[in-house]
Order: C-alpha cells, then sequence, then structure tokens
C-alpha cells in the first residue's frame, strides 16, 4: 500500500479523483434516466468503465515512480469494493471486454457524459447519493 501512494501526489491525484467523479456521473445518469431492465446491465458496464479508468491512469502517472503494479493495485482495490455486485448481478458482463461485447451502446453513452476527461468537473455528492438512488429503484 505505502509504496503505491507515492504515485498519488498532485497533480497525479486529480485523475484518479476525475475517474472517481466520472463514476458519480454515470452512476447519477443511471439513477435518474436508466429503466428497472437496463439498470443492472447499465451499473456493471459503468463499474468496470470506472475500474478500466484507475488502471489506466495508474499506469499512465505510475508507472515511472513506482513501477507497472500501481496501475494494477488501484483497478484491484476498486474492483474489491463491488465485486459481490458483480458477481451476483451482472450476468455475462463480467469484464470491460464483454461490455463491450454486448453493451457498446452504453458504454458509447458513458464516454459521451464524460468526455473530455480532463473537463471532468468535481462531483459534490460522489458515489453513494446516486447508489442509493439506483437501490431505491430496484427496491420498488
Amino acid at each position: 500500500f505505502l509504496k503505491h501512494t507515492q504515485c498519488f501526489s498532485k497533480p497525479e491525484v486529480y485523475d484518479f479523483n476525475r475517474c472517481v467523479d466520472k463514476g458519480s456521473i454515470i452512476l447519477n445518469y443511471l439513477a435518474n434516466n436508466a429503466s428497472i431492465a437496463d439498470l443492472i446491465p447499465s451499473l456493471c458496464c459503468g463499474f468496470f468503465d470506472i475500474i478500466d479508468c484507475l488502471e489506466r491512469k495508474g499506469n499512465e502517472h505510475c508507472l515511472h515512480k513506482t513501477g507497472p503494479e500501481t496501475g494494477a493495485y488501484v483497478a484491484n482495490t476498486a474492483n474489491m469494493l463491488v465485486r459481490e455486485i458483480i458477481d451476483l448481478s451482472c450476468g455475462q458482463r463480467k469484464s470491460l471486454e464483454e461490455c463491450k461485447r454486448v453493451e457498446s451502446e452504453r458504454l458509447s453513452l458513458f464516454a459521451n457524459l464524460t468526455t473530455p476527461f480532463e473537463k471532468i468537473e468535481p462531483q459534490q455528492l460522489g458515489f453513494f447519493y446516486p447508489l442509493i438512488k439506483i437501490a431505491r429503484k430496484l427496491d420498488s
């Protein structure tokens, strides 16, 4: 853990924060716009998109500071947080590659919501507010 934290300094940390903000934008969009039938597949692919963003930014910013393991470490840490949901709910959508194959339109929508990456604004509500809205929607 401590080895990888060397990489989380300014300005690199801003891109990691943008990945999280990107996730908040996607989750908020899903909470407000996805139908019940589309919610789980969208949520699964959204999680994979966020995890991929964290790994790419880890590789991009940390390769020369902490080595090639940091991108995977960050992605695996994020993956652990949502692994149970993915294992129980995602069906054939168990990776970003499978989402690209099965849900390419959905991923294009996510990309359009969060492009350009450098212009993603900090999100005030974070992940939990839209996740609670999604849970309520699924529970209704």
